[in-house]
């Protein structure tokens, strides 16, 4: 099935000439940011086996990642993790 690509310009002032722009930011404590860290960190190293066993770096998709949040018991002065925190890589929409 061919899609069709289709462009308009922009009909809203750029950026630059509003007078506030609305950003959203992710840290590195962020779900977002550890699953993109840590799907980084596995194709930099499937990357490099592949290099050593096959002399190329053969297609992979390590792309997708979930993390599901814990749970806490909260406490003054502390508190107890109750759940930890499961992280799934790889092609994740077929999990659900």
């Amino acid at each position: 099935m061919a899609r069709t690509i289709i462009v308009e310009p922009l009909r809203s002032p750029r950026p630059a000439e509003q007078r506030v722009e609305v950003v959203e930011r992710k840290g590195v404590g962020h779900p977002d940011s550890i699953c993109d860290a840590v799907a980084e960190e596995i194709s930099v190293a499937l990357s490099q086996e592949y290099l050593r066993r096959f002399g190329r770096v053969l297609h992979h998709n390590i792309d997708k990642g979930i993390l599901i949040a814990g749970a806490v018991a909260h406490a003054f002065g502390g508190g107890r993790q109750s759940r930890k925190m499961r992280l799934i890589s790889g092609d994740c929409y077929r999990l659900f």
